[in-house]
């Protein structure tokens, strides 16, 4: 890797819900060396059009996310969804040549947070101390699409003061699924009820993902039932202590 610069893409729940996320990525990726450039006027990706079948509307989202995109050498993100979306899914779009050349300049060189420091970054400390025990929820995309595995719980277990705790069926749905949760409400529900169960079960002080859209969703839900379990960004916990 010859560049120290990454661009930084921030994904619209990060944004508009936890700033703190994008905060921290900015922390980590400085904490490694690098130069962070935030395009202005970034776009959503265009994962939920997508998901919901609004080709044109996909397409028209895809290539101002690219056109933000163009110059870049290396893009991050603390999203598996939106980094799948892209990855995964901008080549099967009826994207203009122009647009397509972009694409394919950059699908390879575009990482969600944790994988990115996984590759690059494998042997590096994160100091600063993280006093509490925390479970973790694999998000589908992350999981799945990028196949990221368990390397989120390999850098969790490297936090100083931080108690892991594993979580049955980890990689089971949270119910979020973008639109998903408004179109099967019914079914969505009981996917998040099982799940936090499940984080229940833990005792965890916190329950940590990489995706904002499950954390919201689980989130929600914890507070129905006045869990004293906290939701949190793997960012956050890795960022914890970074900056004195």
């Amino acid at each position: 890797m010859m560049t120290r610069k990454i661009y930084l893409f921030i994904p619209c729940l990060v944004e508009q819900i936890y700033p703190q996320t994008a905060t921290a990525t900015i922390e980590i990726l400085q904490y490694l060396g690098y130069e962070i450039i935030i395009p202005p006027k970034q776009t959503c990706c265009g994962q939920p059009a997508y998901n919901s079948g609004y080709t044109k509307e996909s397409v028209r989202m895809a290539e101002a996310w690219l056109q933000r995109f163009a110059d870049a050498e290396y893009i991050v993100a603390p999203s598996g969804s939106c980094i799948s979306m892209v990855r995964n899914h901008y080549g099967k779009l009826p994207l203009s040549p122009h647009y397509k050349e972009i694409f394919e300049k950059i699908r390879h060189n575009t990482y969600e947070l944790t994988e990115f420091i996984w590759k690059y970054h494998q042997d590096s400390y994160f100091p600063g101390l993280f006093d509490a025990s925390v479970t973790y929820h694999a998000s589908c995309h992350l999981h799945r699409e990028i196949g990221v595995g368990d390397i989120p719980i390999e850098l969790l277990k490297k936090k100083t003061g931080l108690r892991f705790l594993p979580m049955r069926e980890a990689d089971r749905c949270c119910g979020f699924g973008g639109t998903f949760l408004l179109k099967f409400a019914e079914l969505s529900n009981a996917m998040t009820q099982f799940k936090v169960t499940a984080i229940s079960e833990t005792k965890a002080d916190y329950v940590c993902g990489a995706d904002a859209g499950c954390l919201y969703t689980i989130d929600s839900a914890l507070k129905k039932i006045n869990s004293q379990t906290k939701t949190i960004h793997i960012a956050e916990i890795l960022a914890a202590g970074l900056i004195e």
